[in-house]
């Protein structure tokens, strides 16, 4: 993992001084006792702030079978905190066949020693052989020498990587391989953010996945960690599934988890919210409400999410110390959370069509460069049929594509209202700024254009824990042909292709064309979903 938040100042020097390149040790297979049809693990990783008595609790009362847990590394000693406690020997009792481990890049001297217990396996330098599967293991992180991306302190070359990966592939013969490793393969689920916008997956385990050509037998699916953005996501990689499930770090993060089921196909991971939380309080599942508040409403009597989607907001008000009209968002939150499906709040209120859809693509923004420049603009009207899109190929040809912009912007007409999501203005803001970088005219709709997140999410509730384009309009339905991309990611590697003079990848422009349609798709069925509150279709 890249290190906590709020010690990045300096700690890059205190990182690299702790790097060690650790001997990869000789393997010797475990073999256990059963040959399984099928499988059924549970997954996580990076495990650093949640709280692990909470979590054996949450295993023990699981409504479902579990054949075996993975956990993908970083602060394993907190797995052993002392002598009479092994929260790994705990989880692992909770299976059918127990629990394989990796250390991770910040633990600490002689880790894979505090992977043990009854039923608790160190995958790294132990395969465990169950049956028709061989689960392997990869510690640590990569580091490669100039590309400044081995920060940590278990770390291991790309060479010493392929070799330890070959020597586990003759151990598994024609077994199916799970492959248990701390970091993800290189350009999978693994754009770094802490140092620098980078992938720091390893180049060694990619091209590993690819050199498997054994469909049925070969790599099923691979468990990583690390990257901590990228946790939570799915993506197919060679035709392996990769899943990471790194957790963030700050306190109050939730534990992400998936399961992985053999049915005897590998199916996608299912990512699941076990609600581990501060205080563990089910109430803060629920977008907006923090200890503070969850601790309130407790106090009135409402300890659930079921309680609140049924509580009038006046009840909510009074518990809060807020007006009803204020408090009314919560149990809204609450109704969509229980029955997973958005619920109107209120209607609507933005400009009305014929519309303009908006959306930029830019550099990455950081403190020292607030303004970056602009390489896409897509544009969408509401009575047309496709998207238009203003691609500057490099950032020298960024003037010659906003003229390009104005001049199909002035050809519009002003009947047109422009829209745009962000929850900061910030396509309008950072446009206009561009535009007037180089002197170009404004155009009125974008000077009076509207940001609708703020409206949107004042007028519905949705089932999902942020309020983002992607997440809401993927719980009204829209599908996303690039669901693993986001614009950090886009934005990383329209710069390593300018940086490699290769041509911008179509994907990309699939990535802002979504935007665009999913918007439109938005606004219109949350303007649907008021319109059938306001004629009468009552949410209670």
């Amino acid at each position: 993992m890249e290190p906590p938040r709020g010690r990045i100042e300096g700690l890059g020097r205190v990182a690299m001084s702790l790097k060690r390149r650790v001997r990869l040790p000789r393997l010797q297979p475990v073999r256990l006792r059963g040959r399984p049809g099928e499988l059924r693990i549970l997954a996580f990783s990076d495990c650093r702030t949640q709280p692990l008595d909470w979590f054996v609790r949450w295993v023990h009362d699981c409504d479902e079978p579990i054949d075996l847990i993975l956990y993908g590394g970083d602060d394993i000693a907190r797995f052993r905190p002392d002598p009479k406690t092994n929260y790994f020997e705990q989880l692992a009792a909770l299976t059918r066949y127990g629990l394989c481990a990796v250390a991770g890049n910040d633990d600490l001297p002689q880790p894979r020693a505090l992977i043990g217990g009854r039923k608790v396996y160190e995958v790294h330098s132990r395969p465990v052989l169950l049956g028709d599967y061989c689960i392997i293991g990869l510690e640590g992180a990569p580091d490669r020498p100039g590309e400044n991306i081995g920060i940590g302190y278990l770390l291991h070359t790309e060479p010493a990587i392929a070799s330890h990966l070959a020597a586990a592939a003759r151990i598994a013969g024609n077994r199916r391989m799970l492959v248990v490793s701390h970091a993800p393969p290189y350009d999978c689920l693994d754009t770094g953010l802490r140092f620098g916008v980078r992938r720091i997956g390893s180049k060694a385990l990619a091209r590993w996945l690819s050199g498997v050509r054994r469909p049925s037998r070969g790599v099923a699916a691979v468990v990583c960690g690390h990257v901590h953005r990228c946790g939570g996501k799915t993506q197919k990689f060679r035709g392996t599934v990769v899943a990471n499930v790194a957790s963030h770090d700050n306190p109050g993060e939730p534990l992400r988890l998936a399961w992985i089921h053999d049915r005897p196909y590998w199916t996608d991971p299912a990512f699941v919210d076990c609600g581990l939380a501060c205080e563990h309080d089910e109430l803060q599942k629920v977008s907006g409400i923090g200890p503070g508040l969850a601790a309130r409403l407790g106090k009135s009597g409402v300890k659930t999410v079921e309680q609140l989607s049924q509580c009038p907001p006046e009840t909510v008000g009074r518990a809060l110390g807020w007006r009803p009209k204020r408090a009314i968002v919560f149990p809204a939150r609450a109704q969509a959370l229980h029955e997973q499906r958005p619920v109107p709040i209120r209607p609507l209120r933005i400009p009305s069509a014929p519309r303009l859809y908006l959306d930029i693509e830019t550099e990455i923004v950081t403190s020292m460069v607030p303004v970056p420049p602009v390489w896409l603009v897509g544009c969408h009207v509401d009575h047309a049929d496709d998207v238009r899109q203003f691609l500057a190929a490099h950032p020298r040809s960024e003037e010659t594509m906003l003229r390009e912009f104005c001049d199909f912007a002035a050809d519009l007409g002003d009947d047109l209202s422009w829209l745009a999501f962000s929850a900061t203005d910030f396509d309008r803001r950072i446009l206009m700024a561009r535009l007037q970088r180089y002197g170009l005219p404004v155009p009125p709709g974008l000077a009076t254009s509207v940001d609708v997140q703020p409206p949107l999410r004042a007028a519905v509730a949705v089932p999902v824990s942020s309020f983002g384009l992607k997440e809401v309009a993927g719980a009204f339905g829209y599908r996303y042909r690039y669901p693993n991309l986001d614009g950090l990611a886009v934005a990383g590697e329209y710069l390593d292709c300018v940086r490699r003079g290769r041509p911008v990848p179509k994907r990309l422009l699939a990535y802002n064309r979504d935007d665009l349609l999913s918007l439109r798709f938005l606004v219109e069925s949350v303007e649907r979903l008021c319109e059938a509150e306001e004629v009468g279709t009552s949410r209670r």
